[in-house]
């Protein structure tokens, strides 16, 4: 599929999906016309959207980064979230929630470290084998040290059986907001992005793949460094050939960055070159101001 036709593919899904589902077809037939394959892709789109575990149309499986940014709006000593135990951590507080989980701050208690701590809906990794490859995944996650990458530093299963793992914590604005905000010249905008790119090819020649790349995932922390974070729940390519262990059979990213092929949802389609697609969205977003 071409990019031209993507982009067509992609307007035509965010708009039909806004559209009434009894009012769909005559407004399919109307848009589409008589070209078959591009109406069949448009509902295959539909489709998936109307049977995810978090909807497309969500500008983020996990919007935390926001929160993250704004910690001192929270009232001092606010509650911890009931009903989540994990040992060996002080939950602090929820700093938010999304279609995959809710990230919590909290403190490790041999270290007195100040953490994120992301747990996942338990019904995506409900199956052995699912979860099995879902600690296969954040160990390998675990391995990667760089400096633009936010360190997944512990994972488990919460006393009620749901996978966590453990982020630094990093307060930091979004990267498009902190370009944004700083009116940053492009000389200045093109390093901090080329900083991104670094970190993304150094877990690609270790065999991971991000697979949700986005601003939203990728925060400016106080020294100017750009972190991605969410590596937890990245897709490790298989050592000896092209493909890829899935956590679950879920579609998972945010759909104006995901690639043609990752909307397919066959995780055999799906390599490298997605998370560099999502690049290119960022970068031209981050250019047009769009």
């Amino acid at each position: 599929m071409s990019p031209q036709r993507w982009q067509q593919v992609n307007e035509l899904f965010l708009e039909a999906a806004r559209v009434a589902p009894d009012e769909r077809r005559a407004w399919l037939d109307q848009h589409c016309g008589t070209d078959g394959e591009l109406r069949g892709e448009v509902e295959r789109l539909l489709a998936v959207d109307a049977t995810a575990t978090a909807p497309f149309l969500e500008p983020a499986p996990l919007n935390v980064r926001e929160q993250l940014d704004r910690e001192g709006d929270a009232p001092t000593g606010a509650a911890p979230a009931a009903g989540v135990h994990i040992e060996g951590y002080q939950i602090v507080r929820e700093l938010g929630r999304g279609g995959q989980g809710a990230v919590f701050q909290a403190i490790q208690l041999s270290t007195k470290r100040k953490v994120a701590l992301k747990v996942l809906l338990e019904g995506a990794y409900a199956s052995p084998a699912t979860r099995r490859r879902f600690e296969r995944e954040v160990d390998l996650a675990v391995s990667l040290k760089h400096a633009n990458i936010i360190a997944i530093l512990d994972s488990g299963v919460t006393d009620d059986s749901r996978p966590y793992y453990v982020m630094d914590y990093v307060r930091g604005k979004p990267l498009h907001h902190h370009v944004r905000d700083h009116r940053l010249p492009l000389d200045e905008m093109l390093r901090l992005f080329r900083k991104v790119c670094e970190a993304v090819q150094y877990a690609h020649q270790r065999g991971v793949i991000h697979r949700d790349l986005k601003p939203s995932n990728i925060l400016v922390d106080a020294q100017g460094e750009p972190r991605i974070l969410d590596f937890g729940l990245a897709k490790q390519l298989a050592a000896s050939e092209a493909a890829l262990l899935s956590i679950s059979q879920n579609i998972m990213g945010t759909l104006p960055y995901m690639s043609p092929e990752q909307t397919r949802g066959n995780p055999d389609e799906i390599d490298t070159r997605t998370d560099v697609y999502a690049l290119g969205v960022i970068l031209y977003e981050l250019l047009t101001g769009r």
